[in-house]
This record gives structure tokens, C-alpha cells and sequence, in this order.
């Protein structure tokens, strides 16, 4: 689990452009929302702090609950307004962020313990119970 933004190997700018996209679509988000949204717990604190030092976005509210203080956060200024709107322009994607395709293959690798092959008869099985058209399975094997 990534604890900074280099240790992503993305640009600071992806995510910070997620959280503002984020921010802009649902209004006042909780940290929680945040977190479960963005999927990077050990990083979103960070970016968040970043993101109040620049005057983008600000605690909105605050609440005691067991001892732990739950933060609302939403964009402050016009400027952060005007950010999470050139970011919209840019993408409308709200959702985790990104990892590079190595990560992607590091994570995914182990759990392939072997190629596997799939046999005309496989998809046929999988897709009895529909009805495609003749010519949506060309040429199959023993047919």
C-alpha cells in the first residue's frame, strides 16, 4: 500500500483531479467517502492537506465519534471550484485511482498459476442459455 504520491507512480495532478472531480459531483464528502472512493488509504490524507495549503478545499465539518474526528471536506474557493471544472473538461472519471500497467501486472501475475485455454466448446457451454443469431459463432470446430 502506497504512503506517498511517488511511491503511486502516477502524477500528483491524477489524483488530485480525481478527488476535485469527486468533490464537484457529491458536494460535501466525508474522509471515509473519500477513501473508499479513491482507494488509497495511506495517500489521501496527504493530498488532502496539499489541497487545503493551496486554498482548493477546506473542512467543511467536523464531528467527535468514538474518539476519532470524521472530516467533511468540500472545495473552498473559486479557484478550487474553477480546478475540479478544468479537470471535468479533462475527464469525468471519479472512481480509484489509476495504477501503472506494471503494478496492474505485478498484482494480477500471481494469481494466474497457468495459462489456461479456452475451447470453442467452453464458450458454447457458457453461453447455452442464450439465443445468438447463427452467424455470431463462425466456423465452429466440429459443428
Amino acid at each position: 500500500e502506497a504512503q506517498s504520491i511517488e511511491e503511486l507512480q502516477i502524477p500528483h495532478n491524477t489524483v488530485v483531479d480525481i478527488l476535485l472531480r469527486l468533490l464537484h459531483s457529491e458536494g460535501n464528502v466525508a474522509f471515509r467517502r473519500i477513501l473508499q472512493v479513491l482507494k488509497i488509504p495511506g495517500v489521501v490524507q496527504k493530498i488532502l492537506d496539499w489541497l487545503r495549503q493551496e486554498h482548493l478545499v477546506e473542512i467543511a465539518s467536523t464531528s467527535q465519534s468514538r474518539a476519532n474526528m470524521l472530516f467533511v471536506y468540500k472545495y473552498s474557493t473559486d479557484a478550487g471550484r474553477k480546478r475540479a471544472l478544468e479537470a471535468l473538461e479533462r475527464s469525468q472519471y471519479i472512481g480509484p485511482v489509476l495504477v501503472t500497467i506494471q503494478q496492474y501486472v505485478t498484482a494480477v501475475e500471481p494469481q494466474t498459476s497457468h495459462a489456461r485455454k479456452i475451447r470453442p466448446e467452453d464458450v458454447k457451454a457458457a453461453l447455452h442459455d442464450l439465443v445468438p443469431r447463427r452467424t455470431f459463432i463462425v466456423d465452429w470446430p466440429g459443428d
